[in-house]
């Protein structure tokens, strides 16, 4: 009775004899510009990873001076709001105001002109 996992054994063992076999062909010169070049794209795949790395960076900075001017706009926004409320408050106590003087003549003439009557 085999184990479920024979053939995954099996294949890892003749797959290993396989490459002994096939090292055996390789030519020593080909061998060693396999390695270099191995080597090469471990090298810049490194390389790619520190751009990336630096890119990640930057990307981060301009997230958070985005954020800041997202901050900056709402805030000067509800600075806006406020003061357009402030002002429409001003006018509307300035209008009431005006209005109150008004009446308040308009008491005035009318007393004086009863007084006037009276006389």
């Amino acid at each position: 009775m085999n184990h479920p996992l024979h053939w995954a054994f099996r294949k890892w063992k003749l797959s290993e004899e396989d490459a002994r076999e096939k090292l055996k062909t390789v030519l020593k010169k080909d061998l060693v510009k396999k390695i270099i070049d191995d080597e090469l794209a471990i090298g810049s795949a490194q390389h790619r990873l520190e751009r990336m790395d630096e890119q990640i960076e930057n990307l981060g900075i301009q997230r958070d001076s985005l954020l800041q001017h997202y901050i900056a706009g709402q805030r000067l926004a509800l600075a806006l709001g406020k003061n357009n409320h402030m002002r429409t408050l001003f006018r509307a106590f300035i209008k009431w105001k005006k209005e109150t003087r008004d009446y308040e003549q308009y008491l005035l003439m009318q007393q004086l002109d009863r007084t006037n009557l009276m006389i």
